[in-house]
């Protein structure tokens, strides 16, 4: 009775002791304080990896809806090819944050199937919220009708050359860039300038935060320039975009000119 009485006491002597209770309610609240803030940095301050969901269907009544088990390929090296899903989507799951302002073309490989508009899929690699997929079409080849090589002709036909500056930085913040030239390069044998096109791909468009102007045209060669203002959105804290604090993104020209002959 004696050894019973003296534990009770004891711990009737911990339980009334204050400065215990203090400590022990210091660190609960430091330990959730611990836990609070980590959850708050990981939500805030570090860079998620980057998820694109790309889908391939067929061209309109190239039959079904998706494509299955196609290649497709980002146009940049380091980034391996995917293969669609039953549902037609390949998933470019965990993308290092490096790759983040890339600019890459998209392509699709699949036995029985071709491009349907080859060369026309540019994508920014950046963080977003996919509530849709990127879509990419092809068209199927019909067994019954191979694809047969064009007849030999005698008429000339236009001839149809792309010009592309490659990435190029926009102004950081509110700033513009300096002025980027795209011209034509020499003409084909015999042929003449018909027709021009410039476009901007990528973080800006032309009339979007962007200017797009044609700066020379002769019969032998056509001149555009260009310039990207920078996102100053960018430089508020804990911003995750593509850029950081920087404010700055990279966009390319492309020039298209049709030749004709003389």
């Amino acid at each position: 009775m004696v050894e019973k009485n003296g534990i009770r006491a004891s711990i009737m002597a911990v339980l009334s002791n204050r400065r215990f209770w203090n400590s022990a309610l210091l660190g609960l609240i430091g330990a959730a304080g611990g836990v609070i803030a980590k959850g708050t940095w990981d939500r805030c301050c570090t860079e998620k990896p980057i998820f694109i969901p790309v889908a391939v269907v067929p061209i309109k009544g190239g039959g079904g809806d998706v494509v299955a088990g196609a290649d497709v390929y980002l146009g940049i090296p380091e980034i391996a090819s995917k293969q669609t899903d039953p549902f037609g989507i390949a998933h470019f799951e965990n993308l290092p944050s490096a790759f983040r302002g890339r600019i890459g073309h998209v392509s699709v490989r699949k036995d029985g199937y071709v491009p349907s508009n080859p060369n026309n899929y540019p994508i920014t690699i950046q963080a977003r919220n996919w509530k849709e997929p990127f879509v990419v079409s092809i068209a199927k080849v019909s067994p019954a009708s191979p694809l047969r090589p064009p007849l030999p002709t005698l008429v000339k036909e236009t001839i149809t050359e792309v010009y592309r500056s490659g990435p190029q930085p926009s102004g950081p913040g509110k700033a513009f860039s300096q002025w980027y030239t795209l011209c034509s390069s020499n003409p084909p044998p015999d042929r003449l300038v018909q027709t021009d096109s410039f476009r901007l791909v990528g973080d800006r468009s032309c009339g979007s935060w962007a200017n797009c102007e044609k700066v020379s045209s002769s019969p032998t060669q056509v001149c555009w320039r260009f310039q990207m203002q920078g996102h100053d959105e960018w430089e508020r804290p804990f911003y995750l975009g593509a850029g950081g604090g920087s404010g700055v993104a990279s966009s390319e020209g492309i020039l298209t000119v049709v030749w004709a002959p003389r």
